[in-house]
């Protein structure tokens, strides 16, 4: 199976292995201090020094400023206790994750590092030992987690017909549309309506306005004051285009300037603050290059010798060149791909349809060409393309796009939320 790999929503810190993977391994001593009481389970010294250690990695690779020592790792320990809790109830509910998932989950990462899969967990192996299994083993947890958001937040977010006919609506009118760099901050408010603590996140909110105002840096300030789960990034929200953003901070971002805060305002979430970095206009229209293209996979079975899979596959590939025989007769005989039955047709593909190593053989191919064997996690391809085209959308497909998007802004209003709740629902008890 090649079909797109479903992004998943993976913390930064599990690409900083890649970066900072000595960290986890050599510098580290465990120690067993108990730090938090998480339900029934526990966070110790260890847990939070090794989390220390990685995200300032992933700090100083964003060249962000270092928040305050104490500040940094009260934030970090109040991370991995949000993780704890959905892990845990994500382990309770029974959500498991496949070997295949996690494959997937690993070439996405891999992808995102502009690198073959093996390449990477090469690079990984060379950090030192345990780095690869620690790496696996964030992969997984973070699939879960978002396994588990889809089960319980994702299921629950509704599109309408109507609010997708406005949206492809506003699109016709705007042919053009903002694309916004932006970060942000949440002060979160005590969801008791308790008027001191409302004061008080207020109070911490006008706190963070002052330092900006007097030249800090606000990714640092984000990374020490912010409640959101992105505060260790620095609020980043990367490049959003408009439609992609809460209508909230879409109302402010409309009449900011560039490099500049926005003032404090409210969402049923807390108190907010948006800063501006860059902003840029692109044309609605989306085309994009298609190509046809057919594919014979032999997969590699467990305990099979992978020398010679691959000759087996050679043999194939020889047949079909020095043979001539029937790409799609063989495919239909011989792939394990579910193509088979189509002849090993794959259709119309268009950019991040497959995983990278069989679309950078599949790109290179000149119509007609039959490609060398090519691996993948999947197993060995041979790959062949019957043409490209420059396409636009189709209504089908910008439909799919407008109802995700529609989706995705309204995850994003109740995803702090959400985090909120499940941590309401669980003992927790610092000990630091």
């Amino acid at each position: 199976m090649i079909v797109n790999l479903k992004v998943f929503r993976v913390s930064l810190v599990v690409f900083l292995i890649f970066i900072g993977g000595n960290a986890l391994s050599d510098n580290l001593i465990p120690l067993g201090r108990v730090v938090a009481v998480v339900g029934d389970g526990v966070i110790t010294d260890y847990d939070l020094e090794k989390e220390i250690n990685v995200t300032k990695e992933q700090l100083r690779a964003n060249k962000t400023l270092l928040p305050n020592e104490d500040k940094l790792r009260a934030q970090i320990l109040e991370r991995l206790i949000s993780r704890k809790i959905l892990l845990d109830f994500a382990d309770r509910t029974g959500i498991r994750i496949s070997s295949e998932e996690i494959a997937n989950g690993i070439a996405q990462v891999a992808r995102g590092q502009n690198k073959s899969t093996s390449d990477f967990l090469d690079a990984l192996e060379r950090q030192g030992t345990g780095v690869l299994e620690d790496f696996r083993q964030r992969v997984e947890t973070e699939l879960k987690i978002d396994k588990l958001r889809r089960r319980d937040l994702d299921s629950k977010i509704r599109v309408s017909e109507a609010e997708i006919n406005f949206f492809l609506a506003k699109q016709v009118e705007n042919p053009d549309k903002d694309q916004y760099l932006t970060a942000h901050i949440l002060i979160k408010i005590d969801g008791s309506g308790d008027e001191v603590e409302r004061d008080r996140s207020m109070e911490k909110a006008i706190g963070a306005i002052q330092r900006i105002d007097q030249g800090e840096d606000f990714r640092t300030v984000a990374a020490e004051l912010s409640d959101a789960s992105d505060a260790l990034e620095g609020g980043l929200l990367g490049w959003r285009a408009s439609e992609q953003l809460p209508s909230l901070f879409l109302d402010k971002l409309t009449s900011m300037k560039l490099q500049q805060r926005s003032d404090i305002f409210e969402s049923p979430n807390g108190f907010h603050i948006l800063f501006l970095y860059d902003k840029k206009v692109l044309d609605q229209k989306i085309v994009v290059e298609q190509t046809h293209a057919s594919h014979i996979l032999i997969k590699v079975e467990q305990f099979e010798d992978e020398n010679l899979v691959r000759s087996r596959t050679q043999e194939v590939r020889d047949r079909l060149i020095l043979g001539g025989e029937d790409f799609a007769t063989v495919a239909k005989n011989l792939s394990s791909d579910f193509s088979a039955a189509n002849g090993g047709d794959l259709g119309w593909l268009g950019p991040g349809e497959t995983v990278p190593e069989f679309e950078k053989a599949m790109n290179q191919l000149a119509v007609g060409e039959i490609s060398e064997v090519v691996r993948s996690q999947f197993g060995f391809h041979i790959i062949v393309v019957h043409g490209r085209r420059d396409a636009d959308l189709s209504d089908d497909r910008k439909r799919a796009i407008a109802q995700q998007t529609i989706s995705q802004r309204k995850l994003e209003n109740r995803f702090e939320g959400w985090i909120q709740e499940m941590r309401d629902k669980t003992f927790v008890e610092i000990k630091l």
